[in-house]
């Protein structure tokens, strides 16, 4: 059945299908005895099983519950591989971030501090993925913004040039402001973080203006930076602060932020 929906789907050549049963005969009994079951052989069983809805999400969620609760960190839920601007060549240590949206609802502003860990001889920048309708970047402290980028089919960035070039196993601290433009339409309802490295000792927050606080909350994990639906979906509350916030050990290969409805 697996291999029919790969083949079908246009996952797996045709010209790839002769022995692709025994292939996935070795995958399948690693899932079934607990061994391995990874996002990806998750995705197959449900797509090409037809399981319904309801019963998805309660797989995601025994998935996640099991392998990636909060307090021991998030990884590889990414489905798909989106090509990048530069090869990453450095780990962050730590990560705070804040998104902060005004009375209309509307993220107008980020901050963001983070410790960077360089894995080779002469690292000289580093990426920030950012959303699309961001207007301007401000860096206070470790570098200066260089050039932006665009890649991945819709994914921007900047390069934030550092201070210092950085030999293996040198740090140095980032801070740095993002401001967004307004938006046509309603104001958006998620906001997304993507690593695709480890990144350690992560701290994220949403803060409301106290006019207008959502009416229910999420922390969320994506297979995607751009597309698709929550895989998990854990429920949050809005502080005595007006923020969610959620703290993580360490994400790696993963989509994670919050979504809200008002």
């Amino acid at each position: 059945m697996i291999g029919r929906y790969l083949v079908d789907s246009g996952i797996v050549a045709e010209r790839d299908e002769a022995g692709l049963d025994r292939r996935l005969r070795h995958r399948v009994r690693r899932a079934m005895a607990g061994d391995g079951l990874t996002v990806e052989t998750l995705e197959w069983f449900i797509a090409a099983f037809g399981i319904v809805e309801s019963d998805v999400e309660r797989l995601w969620a025994t998935y996640f519950g099991g392998r990636n609760e909060p307090e021991v960190g998030v990884a590889h839920t990414v489905i798909r591989e989106r090509s990048v601007a530069q090869r990453q060549r450095h780990r962050t240590m730590a990560l705070f971030e804040r998104y902060e949206a005004d009375a209309s609802g509307a993220i107008f502003r980020r901050f963001t501090t983070q410790m960077i860990l360089a894995l080779e001889n002469d690292v000289r920048s580093y990426l920030f993925d950012h959303e699309a309708h961001v207007e301007r970047i401000v860096v206070h402290a470790g570098g200066s913004l260089g050039p932006r980028h665009v890649y991945g089919e819709g994914l921007h960035g900047h390069e934030i040039l550092l201070d210092r070039s950085l030999q293996r196993m040198q740090r140095t601290t980032l801070e740095y402001r993002t401001y967004y433009r307004t938006v046509a339409g309603p104001p958006l309802t998620e906001v997304r973080r993507s690593a695709r490295g480890r990144t350690e000792n992560v701290s994220f927050s949403v803060r409301f203006a106290s006019e207008r606080l959502p009416a229910r909350a999420w922390w969320s994990i994506w297979p995607d930076q751009l597309e698709g639906t929550p895989l998990v979906e854990i429920p949050v509350q809005v502080n005595a602060s007006a923020c969610i916030t959620r703290a993580l050990p360490y994400i790696e290969q993963t989509v994670v932020g919050f979504h809200w409805e008002w």
